[in-house]
């Protein structure tokens, strides 16, 4: 199994996957956003057909979440996909990335509206060659799902009272989980296609942070931000980060 590290500036990554199992795992959580409509009999004892829980079971299967742990090489990320990838797949179902990264600097460069108009752009080009269910991929990628809207809102996503604001294309959670979450992929029902999509993100990530010309832009107005969080076990406080030309960026 492949142990290399999963690139150079990220540093970590978490995957979420939302379907439906036909047995039960130790990761597997509800999410009312998942909808798969099976058809299935009530327990002899239930008295509540609105709100019961009679169809997850080994019978009727599972429908919600399994989220990774932290995963920090490609051979523990297609050992999840081996082991977690779910049974069936329908469009109310999503594949959620967090990614963390090795500088502040790092995170700091993919909150501009730059970044963002170069992701979506590449998005475009890897669905338009690689993606299956094409209608599905861009139906999200335009922000046409209630839960992966196209917005670019990272000042009100960075603290923790974002609201709905954290259901869209890229959501900065960063007080939450010191990640960027993307949730624009569908939930793949081929696991190899799934892992590849994936991958394609943080290529995104990674090349885009590798490229010196993106340092730092002059577009827009500066994100200011601070709170206490643990960072390569540094606690900040006030970290803030400044261009050559003087536009301050913060995280």
């Amino acid at each position: 199994m492949n142990q290399a590290k999963i690139f150079t500036n990220v540093k970590a990554v978490g995957i979420e996957f939302e379907g439906l199992w036909y047995k039960h795992n130790d990761l597997f959580k509800e999410d009312g956003s998942v909808e798969f409509h099976r058809g299935y009999e009530h327990d002899e004892n239930c008295d509540d057909y609105d709100y019961c829980d009679c169809e997850q079971n080994e019978l009727n299967g599972y429908a919600g979440e399994v989220a990774s742990n932290i995963l920090r090489s490609t051979g523990e990320m297609e050992q999840f996909f081996d082991d977690y990838h779910p049974d069936e797949t329908n469009t109310t179902c999503g594949l959620h990335l967090h990614a963390s990264f090795n500088s502040v600097d790092d995170y700091s460069r993919l909150c501009e509206k730059s970044f963002y108009k170069h992701f979506k752009k590449e998005l475009v080009e890897w669905g338009s060659i690689h993606c299956p269910n094409k209608a599905s991929f861009f139906d999200r990628l335009s922000g046409h799902n209630d839960y992966c809207l196209d917005i670019h809102v990272p000042e009100r996503q960075l603290g923790s009272n974002h609201g709905q604001s954290r259901y869209s294309i890229l959501n900065y959670c960063w007080q939450d989980h010191g990640t960027l979450e993307c949730r624009v992929l569908p939930m793949f029902w081929d696991k190899k296609i799934a892992l590849k999509a994936v991958m394609a993100i943080l290529q995104i990530y990674e090349n885009y942070l590798s490229d010196k010309k993106n340092d730092w832009t002059t577009e827009g107005g500066g994100i200011y931000f601070s709170l206490p969080k643990k960072f390569n076990n540094h606690l900040i406080e006030e970290y803030s980060i400044t261009s050559k030309k003087g536009k301050k960026i913060c995280v």
